[in-house]
């Protein structure tokens, strides 16, 4: 039989992780039915993560198809034979109006098969199923809120602190002079001082000199 090229709900992609996405698990080796008809994807790694299936062809580079975890239904196996290898079978709600571009625009299968040639379907049934219940797509995701450290002030809230800072060192330039003229103030008033301790010892030696005959009219004293 001619391989198929429909699945219509696959659509093409450049294998690049979506926002949020993580890998789960991976298989080479994979061809993909639509329905029980054999495709032109013949083998392939797939990879299955958070939100998606993806296949990526092993001979022809970028080509590659991804099916999203919205549009599963539910999962279902059939096992190996002599003649045939075990197959994962996934079974598909209808296709949304308002998809990506794809293989194909229409499929008259509701259900696509995934051929293990090399095995591991066990494991990877195993994990689609758990990663399916979980939901992951379905989860709203926020950004990271930045830390302290990482926000960086607007120009308006820079230029506030700029002045707050040319302000702080106008303070401190006058509080220097001030302080600076205080010290020159005490010098002189240092100096003063000395001055007076110098003329009241010599007054209290000339006192000593005449001690016994100093009359109050020697004694004057001349206040300014």
């Amino acid at each position: 039989a001619t391989p198929s090229e429909k699945m219509d709900r696959f659509s093409w992609t450049d294998g690049v992780f979506l926002s949020f996405e993580k890998p789960v698990i991976q298989q080479p080796s994979i061809r993909l039915y639509d329905g029980e008809n054999k495709t032109s994807f013949d083998s392939g790694t797939v990879r299955l993560t958070t939100h998606r299936i993806m296949w990526d062809d092993d001979e022809q580079e970028g080509r590659a198809l991804a099916l999203h975890h919205s549009l599963v239904k539910s999962l279902d196996q059939s096992a190996s034979t002599i003649t045939k290898s075990a197959k994962i079978v996934v079974h598909l709600l209808p296709p949304s109006l308002h998809r990506d571009q794809g293989p194909s625009v229409s499929s008259q299968f509701s259900y696509i098969k995934l051929s293990f040639r090399k095995g591991g379907q066990s494991d990877f049934l195993s994990l689609y199923k758990q990663t399916l219940s979980r939901k992951a797509w379905e989860v709203v995701q926020k950004p990271p809120v930045a830390s302290r450290g990482d926000v960086k002030p607007s120009g308006r809230f820079r230029a506030g602190i700029v002045g707050i800072e040319r302000s702080m060192q106008e303070k401190k330039h006058a509080t220097d002079k001030q302080m600076s003229q205080a010290f020159q103030d005490l010098d002189g008033l240092i100096k003063k001082a000395k001055d007076m301790v110098t003329l009241a010892d010599r007054f209290a030696s000339k006192l000593e000199e005449k001690k016994g005959s100093v009359t109050d009219d020697e004694v004057t004293v001349n206040v300014v």
